[in-house]
């Protein structure tokens, strides 16, 4: 189920119930950390390519 959707310039972020479900506070750390690295890496490349 999503619980809450995101919306930044043209990207969609959903973050669905179970995504933290039975995690450690710092293997949701480390999820988290991921996901910002990807958006940030994509916006890098983007600004490369401009």
């Amino acid at each position: 189920m999503i619980v809450e959707t995101v919306k930044v310039k043209n990207a969609t972020i959903r973050v669905h119930d179970d995504c933290y479900a039975e995690r450690t506070e710092e293997e949701v750390k480390s999820l988290i950390d991921g996901c910002s690295r990807i958006i940030q890496e994509a916006l890098l490349r983007k600004e490369k390519t401009a």
